[in-house]
């Protein structure tokens, strides 16, 4: 079952990537990098795999 009273803290990491050359494919990686840090929010939140049950109605406390 469902315990109602389990909570999680999740925590993103502050990072921001950029390519070491002006070469396309470096740049799509550091760009791909940069957002991909922030799935397991995404997926909390149900924006992504929403399979997963996330929903957008969860707590989100920020500092």
């Amino acid at each position: 079952g469902v315990a109602p009273q389990t909570r999680f803290i999740h925590t993103d990491p502050l990072i921001h990537v950029v390519a070491d050359s002006s070469d396309e494919e470096q740049v799509a990686l550091a760009a791909a990098y940069n957002e991909a840090q922030y799935e397991a929010l995404d997926m909390l939140t149900g924006r992504k795999s929403p399979e997963l049950g996330g929903q957008e109605s969860i707590w989100i406390f920020s500092v």
